[in-house]
């Protein structure tokens, strides 16, 4: 729980000079007050030493998400499921995590990185429903509506009471020239 008081700032001398046992009892101690910075910039510089630690790399991937450090969290959770392959979570969260860069990309302006980690975010957890949503906007946008009437498609069936999928599949499938089918998305 965090107490309230204000916790000074390490010096970053001083963190380069600590040996890794000391950083980590700071790190954990720094992410316990919700100091998630300080955890990081303890942790970050030698996260390779941790790459086969579970805890150490959860930890790291926690406060970067909390921090907005969303690259850092991408590489923490890259090493946690090499280190862990088969537990979901962690995909869900690393195809999660790429989503959010692929949105930010997007927001940039840069429609081919936003459409490339929407892609990756897929290729870990096909079934993440809002990186399925990004990458068929992205093509609905960049007018590719034969690339993006899959996606609305599958959507659709898994989320058939959600009136935006609705439109999109709608609008894709009007862009194809089947209205007969897009008139048929909102009769059923």
């Amino acid at each position: 729980m965090a107490s309230g008081r204000a916790w000074p700032a390490i010096a970053p001398a001083k963190i380069a000079a600590m040996n890794n046992d000391h950083r980590l009892a700071l790190a954990h101690a720094a992410f316990r007050r919700a100091d998630y910075t300080t955890a990081l910039d303890l942790l970050a510089p030698v996260e390779s030493t941790y790459i086969s630690n579970e805890g150490v790399l959860a930890l790291i991937v926690n406060a970067a998400q909390q921090c907005g450090r969303n690259e850092t969290a991408i590489r923490a959770l890259e090493h946690l499921i090499r280190l862990k392959p088969g537990t979901d979570q962690y995909r869900r969260m690393l195809s999660q995590a790429l989503n959010r860069s692929g949105s930010a990309a997007q927001r940039s302006g840069n429609d081919t990185d936003a459409e490339a980690f929407f892609k990756r975010a897929l290729a870990i957890w096909p079934d993440n429903a809002d990186a399925s949503f990004n990458l068929a906007s992205a093509y609905a946008r960049n007018r590719l509506p034969g690339l993006a009437l899959p996606l609305w498609q599958q959507l659709h069936a898994r989320l058939p009471n959600d009136t935006d999928v609705s439109l999109e599949l709608a609008d894709c499938l009007s862009a194809l020239d089947r209205i007969d089918e897009a008139r048929a998305v909102f009769s059923t």
